[in-house]
Order: C-alpha cells, then structure tokens, then sequence
C-alpha cells in the first residue's frame, strides 16, 4: 500500500470522502430517527442492525428532484432534510448521510463509485454511490484490505481488531458492503466484500454475491425470490469524496430524459416486505415471494399515506403528479422497473439502472 493510499484510510469519526462529522448531539438524534436503541459498537452486528432500521424507517424518494428543489451535497443540508424534517432521498444523500453516521459511531468508511451493468456493458463512473466499511481498531484506525489496488489480503489488514462479535452474528470481520440508498436494491443486510458465498437476507428476500473481477474491479450480483442471478454493478475498492459525484447528482436533476424527472415515488422496507407508492399505485411486496399486492390511491388520500405509510409531511401543492400522469395500463406495463427502482435512464445505448 502507498503513502497516499494510507493517507485515504478512514478513520472512526471521519469516514472518507464527506469532508465533515456529525456531532454528538446529531448522532443521537440521527439513532433517534431511525428508531436505533442498542448501544452501537463497530462491528458487524452493528452495521447489519443499523442497516436494516435506517430502511425500515428513511425512505427511498425522489419528491424533491422531481418537483425541482435542488439537492446540495454538504452535511448540514442533508442532515437537516433526512433528520430533521424527517424526509428521505437517493443515493447521492442517503448512503453519504449513513456514511457520516457510522463514522461518528466509530468505523471506518469510504464512499465507493459504482458502475451499474448494462446492456452494452457498465454506465458511467459516479452513477451510484456505495459505501465500503470496516470495524474500529485499537489503535484508532480502521485499515481496508487493499483498499485501491484490489488485493484481498483481509486477514494481515485486520489484524488485532476484536472479531468475536461480528464473527458469531455471521457478518464476519469485515470489510463489508453498505448500502441503504438504492430503493428496492438496497443492502437490507451488509455484504461480506471478501468472502464469495452466497449471503441471504431475509428481510427482503434478495441474495447476494460478490465477484472478484479483471484488475481492481468487483461485481455484486444478486437474485431476488422466482428470479435468475443478475449482475448488479462493478466498482473498485478506490475511496472517492463526496464531490466527485456532484456532477452526475447535477445531471440526474437536470437532464429531461432523467427517470427522477419523470415521474415521482416513494418506497421503504418494512417488517412483511416493501411498501411503495408511484402512480397512484400503493404497492406492498412480499419478500419470501416476491409477488406484489397493490391498490389505487384516491389523489385526496395521498397526503395522508404519504404522512401514515413513509412519515412524510408535503405542501399540497406537490402532491398531484404522485397520482396523475399515468393510466394504469402503463404502470402494469412497466414491470422491469420493479418496487421502488430509480430505473435511471442514463442516455443512449444505456439499459436502466433498477433499484
């Protein structure tokens, strides 16, 4: 490993790449938001709770990009619109939110840049954001096993940090794959990025692989219940900060052909599956299945399952095109979306990215 590379490694308390920490005060309130009451210790068991009440209880959204609110990447902004008015958001927002919070509870993160697959093959750098974590250290830092070079020498990286916990919960010793910002493929549990097997999770029904590919790159593929394996993204284990990804959060707000600016949705994990609302549609997926229950939502209605089903308070006035827009021969139609998925479009010759 470098001298720069060491110089990236994150440390508790200061996950790579957001260039700023939460408080005190913040994570608690953070915890408090997320209905988190455990004491939150670094290591695997942690994560996989934290992971799981953080989709439980923030949804995934796009209400803000699709009525044209401007999404601004800094701390304070995203903090103060996803804890204290107790909203959601994507990616860009939601896994770097996380990321400041498990930094303040004392692992090590880095922001990771992944390449959804395609038709043609991978969608452009910066598309997703993702977070690599590892436990706390004794000595105050949390070491990734080659991080940037694509080594997998896991066991030496790690040396001296208490592994008995995460280790008897079955999450391992880390480093582990967190992500709570990808709608209906989000992490409901963290992935183990250095061990190959098949890891299921139950909450959602999905399993999951990692996949050690040319160089520095890995792929996460995953298979939902009825489903075959498909390949989710590729990526490096190369941390990047947090305005690397400006340009391409620009351009999903932006750009007309943007899925964000095409219609709007809202969805969260619960206990008995995923609940989703997009086109007047309220959608209910069971996890063990996968088969989907749905009923329309009368537009005078939706300002209440916004507020009762996702904790959401809007201003009426943006509430219309969560129910107009589309007939609902088009939204059957539109199965390869799925529950949830942002399904960006990302130009031409680009198949969608599903969430």
């Amino acid at each position: 490993m470098t001298g720069d590379e060491r110089r990236d490694l994150p440390g508790p308390g200061r996950p790579s790449g957001i260039g700023a920490t939460l408080t005190g005060q913040q994570r608690e309130a953070y915890l408090d938001r997320i209905g988190y009451r455990c004491p939150a210790a670094p290591d695997g068991e942690t994560l996989a709770a934290l992971s799981l009440a953080h989709l439980r209880t923030v949804p995934f959204e796009n209400l803000d990009v699709f009525h044209r609110v401007p999404i601004r990447l800094d701390l304070d902004s995203v903090y103060h619109k996803v804890v204290e008015r107790r909203r959601g958001g994507f990616c860009y927002e939601l896994n770097a939110l996380f990321a400041a919070l498990l930094g303040s509870v004392g692992y090590g993160v880095s922001l990771l840049a992944m390449r959804f697959a395609t038709e043609d093959g991978y969608g452009p750098e910066h598309d997703h954001l993702s977070l690599a974590v590892w436990p706390g250290t004794p000595d105050g830092l949390a070491r990734p096993a080659g991080q940037g070079d694509g080594s997998d020498a896991a066991g030496s990286s790690l040396a001296g940090t208490d592994r008995s916990s995460g280790a008897a919960s079955g999450m391992g010793t880390g480093p582990w794959l967190a992500d709570v910002g990808a709608g209906r493929h989000s992490l409901s549990r963290p992935v183990r990025l250095d061990d190959p097997a098949e890891q299921p999770h139950p909450a959602d029904g999905a399993t999951h692989r990692v996949v050690r590919g040319v160089g520095p790159h890995w792929h996460l593929w995953r298979r939902d219940p009825g489903e075959d394996w498909r390949e989710l993204y590729r990526f490096t284990r190369h941390p990047h900060p947090w305005q690397a990804f400006a340009s391409r959060c620009a351009w999903y707000q932006d750009e007309p052909a943007s899925v964000f600016r095409q219609t709007a949705w809202c969805t969260r994990l619960t206990g008995d599956g995923r609940i989703t609302l997009r086109d007047g549609l309220l959608s209910v997926t069971d996890p063990a299945t996968g088969e989907r229950d749905e009923r329309a939502i009368p537009p005078d209605d939706v300002a209440a399952t916004l507020s009762d089903q996702f904790g959401i308070t809007l201003d009426r006035s943006v509430l219309p095109p969560l129910t107009a827009g589309h007939d609902r021969a088009n939204i059957l139609a539109r199965d390869a979306s799925g529950d949830g998925d942002d399904s960006r479009d990302t130009g031409p010759k680009t198949s969608t990215e599903e969430r």
